[in-house]
């Protein structure tokens, strides 16, 4: 894991996480370990007692790990007390189900991050809100590579959501002087907690497969192209974002990526290639003809001009280092 060059800056900061328990979470509790500074980590209730002590000891020592159910949280205050910063990760992850049951990931997506705003405001801190959007938003793009002003043609429910949570972002920012910008997160791999949706996580999940020997299955051609941004270069970024000028970031959104496009089947290919350097093990590449969802077979490739003006967050891990990473955790 690549420490983050921000990290010093939360030196004596309170800093509030929903989602902790998750990929990028924890990540980002990683980050902040050798740092003295108080982290409130929210996950929901029920699992409490699983994550608490993995939390403790990767987070720093100013860590409370508490449980909160971010759709039954009606104020979020308590939860702020003392917060400098809010990273509100807490969400729907799969846009499957988000187009399957809007009305249930409208309650999940987009009323916490309402309610959560709405308390900043109350707040006398006014704490900043640093939001994990998507660079799916965007929808196909016709132009690549893609920059934040790039018109947002949502095709699915999860990033109609996003949008709507960036709205709002914008709005308490101008109306209300709550200081927000939302991040929007290109394909994200490496070392981490397991997804837990099948359409997320693709790359860890081919990378445990090729290790095993076992075929990694591609869904039609596999030639779009994808922007990957390794977990600690994302890690980072929020830990710049949440220090960034506010007069800079403040109700903006972002992207997060590379600006490197890799073909999904060369990336595979490369998974493979170095699975097979680790357990002596060759896999198949194996296409299979199944119709996708549009956004599924988008290609996308960001540009992080706008945020390394903004905070100078630049990305650090090259793709082949962060896979050979990535097969060698997976070998265990």
């Amino acid at each position: 894991m690549i420490e983050s060059d921000a990290a010093a800056g939360y030196r004596g900061k309170t800093v509030v996480l929903t989602g902790a328990a998750g990929y990028i979470g924890t990540a980002i509790l990683r980050q902040l370990r050798s740092v003295e500074c108080a982290v409130r980590a929210l996950v929901p209730p029920h699992k409490l007692d699983a994550v608490m002590p993995s939390l403790q000891a990767i987070g720093p020592s100013g860590i409370r790990v508490e449980g909160c159910d971010i759709r039954a949280t009606e104020d979020f205050e308590p939860w702020l007390e003392g917060a400098d910063i809010v990273f509100h990760l807490a969400a729907q992850t799969s846009h499957y189900e988000a187009n399957a049951k809007p009305r249930e990931d409208f309650e999940i997506s987009v009323s916490p991050a309402l309610r959560l705003l709405e308390a900043c405001r109350r707040s006398a801190r006014a704490p900043r809100v640093v939001f994990a959007s998507s660079a799916t938003v965007v929808g196909l793009p016709k132009t690549l590579p893609v920059d934040e002003l790039a018109a947002c043609f949502p095709v699915t429910v999860y990033d109609v959501h996003k949008i709507c949570v960036e709205g709002y972002l914008s709005f308490f920012s101008l109306a209300h002087d709550v200081p927000t910008c939302a991040l929007r997160l290109a394909n994200v791999y490496g070392v981490g907690s397991a997804a837990t949706k099948p359409d997320r996580g693709i790359t860890n999940l081919m990378a445990k497969r090729a290790v095993a020997g076992e075929d990694l299955t591609i869904y039609g051609s596999g030639v779009w192209l994808r922007d990957y941004v390794h977990l600690s270069d994302v890690a980072r970024a929020f830990l710049h974002a949440g220090l960034a000028s506010k007069e800079i970031v403040s109700g903006r959104a972002f992207n997060i990526c590379t600006g490197i496009g890799s073909r999904f089947v060369d990336v595979l290919e490369l998974i493979v290639s170095e699975a097979e350097q680790v357990s002596g093990k060759r896999s198949r590449v194996v296409h299979v003809d199944k119709t996708l969802s549009p956004i599924d077979e988008r290609s996308y490739i960001g540009t992080h001009a706008a945020f390394t003006a903004a905070s100078g967050w630049a990305p650090i891990v090259p793709l082949r280092a962060g896979i050979s990473e990535l097969v060698r955790a997976s070998a265990g």
